[in-house]
């Protein structure tokens, strides 16, 4: 086994991970090997390595892929990337393994859809606004259930993209339906980049192996958690980049009462905040007024449901990747809490508390050291070491002015004044003062503003 790491590095470009070398190594000693790595894990390593060892030459690797669709194209990567004599054997395929999406360097967007859904205004930010040439669009996944959904979703991205760019090929349908010349010229021009955004259905949910797809999104729910990490695995390939995993879900599913146990559809009483919006329907919609989330905490996951937990993914006010952790019983998620400090000591709020980024969060810009003091000083345990670290990082953050929301006018309730008897309604004569203010209105001539005589 001496020296096998650094040929394989050689051969493949990078350095294995120590689950990929244990697993190589473990082969070559004839051992069954048993492996539950998550999606973009690059576990077609796995299977490759061993063949860089001297004895494993004239050796065969049989690989049951999961669906008959991508055989070519996982012959095509141990071909080209790996430098192996691959060929395809159609058969039969196996079922999908359940799925962990774990990969700190993937942000889990989830939010509701705000506008018609048959206008798929939600999804203009794949395209991004003031875009000028091709290479300002992200290079993106997005993800429908249908191959006619796909089709919709395609020609709506292309009218988001200016005049000049429209008809260049830069947004095309990736489907079964295409055949397959179609689809492994497009996955080819999307490597190069010539293509930036697909549309996909499950054809490219397993087998695909680009390492730079800096987005992925999922139009309306999928059918499960698995389903959604699968696809939401192809992004940050790579763990110097980070990738974005958008899941973009009809209304309805905040709808569903999780707190119920018939899960029926939640009934409001005059007065309270709904439950959809207790539960973040309106989190992230257009204007930014809706980001609180009202319920911090998670609904009870229901470990027999088909969706495997997917409405509590969506509804849950908590880290999307606790639920996550839960759903797949993952060993652990505190890695997740600072991904960018693995080595660390303490946890990120042992050093900036909750209550104290909320402080920041709701004061608007800090300009100097001094604003930053009157906050935070005698507030904040760790102030006089890290204040000028967190100023810097304050200063680089486009944070928008605290607008005041206008104060809503009171309408002056009207009072019914008491009934004068008989005899003193005939008695009182009206004063010198409400003679005057009963005097005949002033008639002010066209275009111009005149006050009421005021008595003196």
């Amino acid at each position: 086994m001496e020296g096998l790491e650094d040929r394989i590095e050689t051969a493949f470009g990078y350095k294995l991970k120590d689950f990929q070398a244990c697993a190589v190594k473990e082969q070559l000693c004839r051992k069954d090997v048993l492996v539950h790595a998550g999606t973009g894990s690059s576990t077609t390593t796995i299977a490759a390595g061993p063949h860089l060892h001297p004895e494993s030459k004239g050796k065969v690797t049989l690989i049951v892929s999961p669906l008959i669709a991508l055989h070519d194209e996982q012959v095509d990567i141990y071909q080209t990337e790996f430098k192996l004599t691959a060929t395809t054997v159609n058969s039969s395929h196996g079922r999908c393994n359940r799925e962990t999406l774990d990969v700190p360097n993937i942000l889990i967007v989830i939010r509701a859809i705000q506008h018609l859904m048959n206008s798929f205004v939600d999804l203009q930010f794949v395209i991004g606004a003031g875009v000028m040439s091709p290479s300002q669009i992200k290079k993106t996944f997005v993800y429908a259930n249908s191959i006619d959904m796909g089709i919709h979703i395609v020609d709506h991205l292309k009218e988001f993209l200016p005049p000049e760019l429209r008809n260049t090929g830069l947004i095309c349908p990736y489907n079964a339906a295409q055949g397959k010349v179609y689809c492994t010229r497009a996955m080819e021009g999307f490597k190069r980049g010539d293509i930036r955004v697909l549309v996909c259905t499950d054809a490219t949910r397993m087998g695909c192996n680009i390492l730079d797809i800096d987005m992925v999104v999922q139009w309306k729910i999928p059918s499960s958690v698995s389903s959604f990490v699968q696809r939401a695995g192809r992004t940050a390939r790579v763990n110097s980049c980070e990738g974005l995993a958008v899941l973009l879900v009809e209304p309805f599913t905040y709808d569903v009462d999780l707190t119920s146990r018939l899960h029926c559809k939640a009934v409001v009483k005059k007065g309270e905040k709904s439950y959809t919006q207790m539960h973040g329907v309106k989190r992230g919609s257009t204007g930014g007024k809706h980001d609180e989330v009202l319920v911090r905490e998670t609904p009870k996951l229901d470990p027999m449901a088909k969706d495997e937990g997917l409405y509590v993914l969506i509804q849950t006010g908590v880290c999307c990747r606790q639920v996550l952790t839960e759903i797949f019983k993952n060993k652990n998620s505190s890695k997740y809490t600072i991904p960018n400090y693995k080595d660390a000591i303490f946890a990120s709020t042992a050093i900036l508390t909750n209550e104290v980024c909320e402080l920041l969060a709701s004061v608007g810009p800090i300009p100097t050291l001094e604003v930053l003091s009157h906050l935070l000083e005698g507030r904040w345990g760790w102030y006089r070491k890290y204040r000028g670290e967190l100023h810097m990082m304050l200063a680089g953050l486009s944070i928008l002015s605290m607008v005041p929301l206008p104060k809503k006018t009171r309408v002056a309730k009207k009072t019914t004044k008491p009934a004068m008897e008989p005899s003193e309604e005939c008695n009182t004569a009206p004063s010198k003062q409400s003679q005057s203010i009963m005097a005949e209105p002033v008639i002010a001539a066209p275009g111009t503003v005149e006050s009421p005589p005021v008595s003196k």
